[in-house]
């Protein structure tokens, strides 16, 4: 640790991923959080071609990208746990390293969710915040997940996938197993990027390509009717776990694309989200906690995480998919339900470097 008895905090931010814009914007929310009186914060950018920059910028530059025109330096996390952090690479071929007593990954989507980056962590042999290795690459495979939540009593929305170009008899029989409105969607993604709503045979295939161009695993899902209705839950999985409160999601039309509106989370455009749920009584949000506590579980998490369900008319849970580095921008739904529950971000990122250290102790 620090000389100063400050904890050395390493966040993480951008990354490899389509959604390297909501990492910024979210590792912006997470860094005001951080209390300086308690955290020395180390700022590492990764850029969309990989390379990691140590940040010493002003942090405003963070949320839009700026950050990556000025004040950086090369750095890598070592494997090698005699280093106990970076590795700082200079012009004049000399390196520093720093200390780094706990790591934040302010990442979403591949190579920030998938585990790779949690496998890394690992070898550091620093603790890090949010699931584990097995966790995070479970529930990156949002076809994998099913079967496992299926096993602790929550159903899933029927699904076929695909690996490589699908041929024209193997979508003709997804349509016909499915039926329509089929939602079709990178296996491994998020933030609603590259998934379509196909309402007809005909719009099938260009939708396997968009969602193909993305990943090479398709996930094609039978629709659900019901509400969409998200439960943040923090704790170790063997311990006691906490809830947010649920919140709902709707959209004026199409499909919701929160991060890509031009004032998100304003309700003003397309997609309008209710914390609490609109359409849930307090009955509903009892069995809505119970269910997500049970998957969290169920998908060795740890940390934290978000799981997405549906609720139907006829007040049953369907499984959607679970994000383990929920989206923390000021909009975001985890800060939303955890503010909602009493918990202040400030408290919340407390409380998961705190289970971190714990968990590695």
């Amino acid at each position: 640790m620090a000389t100063s008895q400050k904890m050395d905090v390493c966040v993480l931010f951008g990354g490899i991923s389509t959604e390297h814009d909501i990492s910024q914007r979210s590792a912006d929310t997470v860094i005001n959080a951080l209390d300086r009186e308690k955290y020395d914060v180390i700022l590492v950018g990764i850029t969309k071609d990989g390379r990691w920059l140590r940040y010493r910028g002003d942090v405003k530059d963070i949320y839009h990208g700026e950050w990556v025109t000025h004040d950086v330096t090369p750095c890598t996390a070592s494997a090698s746990t005699d280093v106990h952090g970076l590795i700082e690479y200079h012009a004049d071929g000399t390196y520093v390293t720093q200390n780094v007593d706990v790591w934040v990954p302010c990442l979403h989507g591949i190579g920030g969710e998938d585990g790779t980056i949690q496998g890394l962590l690992e070898l550091t042999g620093i603790p890090y915040v949010g699931c584990g290795v097995l966790a995070s690459a479970l529930c990156m495979d949002k076809a994998t997940t099913y079967g496992m939540v299926e096993e602790v009593g929550v159903r899933c929305p029927k699904s076929r996938t695909t690996i490589g170009v699908p041929s024209d008899d193997e979508l003709r029989a997804i349509g016909d197993y499915l039926g329509f409105p089929i939602f079709v969607k990178p296996a491994n993604g998020g933030s609603s990027i590259g998934v379509s709503k196909v309402e007809s045979p005909g719009e099938l295939r260009a939708a396997a390509q968009l969602a193909g161009s993305l990943d090479s695993k398709v996930l094609y899902e039978s629709f659900v009717k019901g509400v969409e209705i998200s439960c943040g839950v923090m704790g170790h999985r063997g311990g006691e776990l906490e809830t947010g409160t649920p919140d709902e999601l709707w959209v004026k039309s199409g499909m919701a694309h929160l991060h890509q509106e031009k004032n998100p989370g304003s309700g003003e455009e397309n997609t309008v989200i209710s914390c609490p749920p609109d359409h849930a009584d307090e009955q509903d949000i009892a069995h809505l906690k119970d269910a997500a506590m049970k998957i969290y579980r169920a998908l060795g998490c740890e940390g934290f995480a978000r799981v997405d369900m549906f609720l139907t008319p006829e007040k049953e849970v369907v499984f959607n998919e679970v994000n383990t580095f929920p989206g923390m921008t000021y909009y975001s739904r985890f800060p939303r339900q955890m503010r909602a529950a009493g918990r202040e971000i400030p408290d919340v990122m407390d409380e998961l470097i705190r289970m971190a250290v714990e968990n590695k102790a």
